[in-house]
């Protein structure tokens, strides 16, 4: 029988199986399709792990199962064995932590601590709730079409700072995990936020990096220097390209590719220009590589 494997970035394919095949089975068979490391796989079915010893033979001619992997955020492809093994947790900063600290201020000027009286009833702040978050829909979708609830999706972005695949990243490392949806209380909902303001405004203080600088300096994106790496700098989300979301563009971008366009205003944070890399509406007209190499041939 074909059984249909639902992936988040490579689609949807089909895999022959046997009633007696074993979801290890599975996964080599898959493995030898699509070159996946076999050990790095987590298939899903109703939301729920497949266990590698699990036979399949209540498994019926045309159903589906979630591929899960564990994605590089920086690449936007699945990890490699080596990736995976020397992984470092790298916190991304996006335009959700923004709007997410802006959610919180509002919440504290309409709930402020109550000041208790002397005989007079005391009031209670209400509880903050992930359902005061506004989040993209869209991301929130992509996970639950995966097969998982709107809940589990709302928590793992959150924990992931908004970033789609690192909360599928989350969600396969807590599978196992039987607190997995337990709600968030209100406390470390707060505890979170005011952990990414503090860290935010430390990227504020940090001086930007000198070969994004110099890149700045000579009108070249700052792409031609970091490539997909995230380094502190500043940056401006674009209304009018789409740039939103945690994407955006460099000081040089800004001035040249976006010159009167609808901008945000300037963020400081780890960051690669989404322009430079090609996902804006137009090529980036600001990656001048030989600018910088001429200009170090001068000081050289």
């Amino acid at each position: 029988m074909k059984v249909s494997v639902v992936t988040v970035l490579d689609g949807v394919f089909d895999v022959v199986v046997d009633e007696t095949d074993s979801i290890q089975k599975i996964k080599e068979k898959i493995s030898s399709t699509k070159g996946y490391p076999s050990e790095l796989i987590t298939l899903v079915k109703n939301g729920i792990v497949l266990k590698d010893q699990k036979v399949t033979n209540d498994f019926k001619d045309g159903c589906h199962i979630i591929l899960l992997m564990k994605i590089d955020p920086n690449t936007k492809t699945y990890m490699t064995k080596q990736v995976a093994a020397a992984q470092q947790q790298q916190s991304k900063q996006s335009a959700d932590i923004l709007r997410l600290q802006q959610q919180f201020q509002q919440y504290q000027q309409q709930h402020p601590p109550v000041r208790q009286q002397v005989q007079a009833p005391t009031q209670q702040r209400r509880q903050l709730t992930l359902n005061d978050i506004q989040f993209n829909e869209q991301s929130v979708q992509i996970i639950m079409d995966a097969g998982f609830s709107r809940e589990r999706a709302k928590k793992a972005l959150f924990l992931s700072d908004m970033d789609t695949e690192s909360a599928f990243n989350w969600i396969i490392e807590n599978m196992e995990d039987p607190n997995i949806d337990l709600s968030l209380t209100s406390q470390q909902i707060e505890q979170i936020v005011v952990s990414k303001q503090r860290e935010m405004a430390r990227n504020q203080n940090q001086p930007v990096d000198p070969e994004v600088q110099q890149a700045i300096n000579h009108n070249v994106c700052t792409y031609c220097v970091t490539g997909n790496s995230f380094v502190n700098q500043k940056w401006f989300m674009c209304k009018t390209c789409g740039l939103s979301d945690g994407k955006g563009c460099c000081e040089t971008c800004a001035k040249i590719c976006h010159a009167g366009h609808e901008l945000s205003e300037s963020l400081q944070t780890s960051f690669f220009c989404d322009c430079g890399a090609g996902q804006g509406k137009s090529p980036c007209r600001s990656l001048n590589h030989s600018a910088l190499g001429e200009d170090q041939e001068m000081q050289g």
